[in-house]
Parts: C-alpha cells; sequence; structure tokens
C-alpha cells in the first residue's frame, strides 16, 4: 500500500515536472490542484500506515494480555482439579480404611462368636463323651458280670474270674 502511494505521487510529481514548461494556465492549475491532492493522499497514506503500525501494536498487546489470562486461567483449573483429585483419592482411602475396619472388626466378632459356641459344643460334648463312656463302663461292666454267671453256669469247671494274661488259656482248675 505504502509503495502504491508512493508511486503514484511520483507519477503526479513526475507529470508537474513535464507540465511547469508549459504556458497553459489550466495545465498548471490542473498540475498544481494534482500536486496538492497528491500531498494529501500522500499524508493519508503515512496517517494510515501509523494508525496500521499502532493497530497492530494493539493487537499484539491484547494478543500478549490475553494469553496471559488464558494461562492464568488453565493455571487455576488445572490446581483446582489437582485439589479435588487429592481430595477424592482421600475419601476414596478412608471409605477403603473405613470399610477394612468394618470387615475386620466383623471377622474378629465372627471369630468370637465361633470361639465361644466352638467351646461350648466343645463343653457339651465333653460332657456328653463322659456319659457314653460312664454308660460304656456299666454296660461292659454288666456284660463281665452276665458273662461271668454265664460261664460259671455252662463249664463251672473251667471257669476262672480273674486271669492273669487275658490271652492264655485257662488254667487247670484246682481244688
Amino acid at each position: 500500500m505504502k509503495v502504491r502511494a508512493f508511486s503514484v505521487c511520483a507519477m503526479v510529481l513526475g507529470g508537474l515536472v513535464l507540465l511547469t514548461g508549459c504556458e497553459d494556465k489550466t495545465a498548471r492549475s490542473s498540475a498544481a490542484e494534482a500536486a496538492q491532492a497528491a500531498k494529501k493522499l500522500e499524508a493519508q497514506v503515512s496517517e494510515a500506515v501509523s494508525k496500521h503500525g499502532e493497530l497492530v501494536k494493539a493487537i499484539e498487546t491484547i494478543r500478549t494480555e490475553l494469553d496471559g489470562k488464558l494461562q492464568e486461567k488453565l493455571d487455576t483449573a488445572i490446581r483446582e482439579m489437582d485439589t479435588r483429585q487429592k481430595r477424592y483419592l482421600e475419601d476414596v482411602k478412608s471409605a477403603a480404611d473405613r470399610a477394612l475396619k468394618e470387615a475386620t472388626g466383623g471377622t474378629d466378632r465372627l471369630r468370637a462368636d465361633y470361639d465361644a459356641s466352638f467351646a461350648a459344643a466343645k463343653t457339651t460334648m465333653a460332657a456328653d463323651v463322659q456319659k457314653l463312656r460312664d454308660e460304656i463302663k456299666v454296660a461292659t461292666d454288666d456284660l463281665k458280670k452276665f458273662m461271668d454267671n454265664q460261664l460259671r453256669e455252662l463249664y463251672p469247671y473251667a471257669y476262672q474270674p480273674r486271669r492273669l494274661d487275658p490271652a492264655t488259656p485257662p488254667a487247670p482248675e484246682t481244688k
């Protein structure tokens, strides 16, 4: 744009130089008007160029400010996300810890209940087993008495109530 305005001005000035040698007053006045128009146009072009430079600087300033503000907003958003993520992780960790404590407490309660019921069952079973032993002993004693009586009645000559060794044959009867 600057080059075009300069070339137009150069052409107008070149035309003025050629026309100055002319004696035609209308040509001189139109050349003078053209020269004034060229000067006005050159002033407008230089003003536009300076405004263009100012606008470019203003745009760069605005771009720099926007970049700074955008970076600041992004940094703030990242910090907030990090804070929220840490808080959520802490919440998950505390929930996991609570669940672990509850599970541990539950297993401890179950273990205590099992131990108590096992001890009660053991005591009850021990008493039942002792009763069975006593009953078996009584039954065994009754059976021995019955068998002794049967042997004495059936085989009075072979009856020996007390053997020294139960694996040995009966000893001969002594009178």
